[in-house]
């Protein structure tokens, strides 16, 4: 009987040596795991910075090829149809667009500008076609009638800010093209209602139908299509 107790002695302290030795090994291992991830962690960030720089060298380096060539903007212009990206130029003080169409067979347009103010008159255009620039770096494109569109900045270097939303609730009284040109890349559509002094428009693409003052061109109501 004491041999027996004896015995049962040596395995019980046998055992809580094990136990200890497993949880000491099982620390350990946690705390390697632990060490193995933050290097992980650390190389990802060294890895992520030196793929920033990499990439800032070369926005540099594109940079200071386009100032070369007398790029001063690029722009790329969304409305359907005249899907495009724009570029103006400026030599010898003389300033130039290019305009390459991304969505269409249509060939690479160039136009001679006049700088008058801060706007960009299109030399030769009967409908009186003008760019401007404006203050967050978008592009307005306009002619007689007013506002077309707007192309967004797309300049290697910059941050493209996209146009606001749409606010229906906040158009009354505002000239048609002017938000037409800021809100919507789709062509006009004259419904059925239109008369001499009234003129009802629809743009798809907002899916809003615009009542309108002809004589103004301001809006005298609008309201989402069913």
């Amino acid at each position: 009987m004491r041999k027996i107790l004896i015995l049962l002695i040596i395995l019980s302290f046998l055992g809580c040596v094990n136990q200890n030795s497993t949880n000491v090994s099982k620390t350990q291992s946690d705390k390697e795991h632990k060490t193995l991830s933050q290097d992980e962690i650390i190389q990802q960030k060294v890895t992520k910075d030196s793929l920033r720089l990499v990439n800032l060298k070369k926005k540099e380096k594109q940079i200071k090829e386009l100032k070369k060539c007398g790029v001063i903007g690029i722009w790329r212009c969304d409305f359907s149809g005249y899907e495009s990206i724009i570029t103006f130029y400026k030599k010898n003080s003389k300033y130039t667009s290019k305009i390459d169409f991304t969505k269409s067979n249509m060939k690479t347009k160039t136009e001679k500008l006049k700088k008058v103010g801060s706007k960009f008159l299109v030399l030769g255009s009967k409908a009186k076609e003008y760019y401007l620039i404006t203050d967050n770096g978008n592009l307005e494109m306009g002619d007689k009638q007013g506002l077309f569109t707007n192309a967004l900045n797309v300049m290697p270097g910059t941050t493209i800010k996209e146009l606001p939303k749409l606010n229906i609730a906040e158009v009354v009284g505002k000239d048609i093209f002017y938000i037409a040109g800021n809100y919507s890349k789709s062509f006009a559509e004259t419904l059925d209602g239109t008369t001499s002094k009234i003129w009802l428009v629809y743009y798809a693409d907002i899916n809003v139908i615009f009542k309108v003052d002809k004589s103004t061109k301001k809006i005298i109501n609008a309201d989402y299509k069913d």
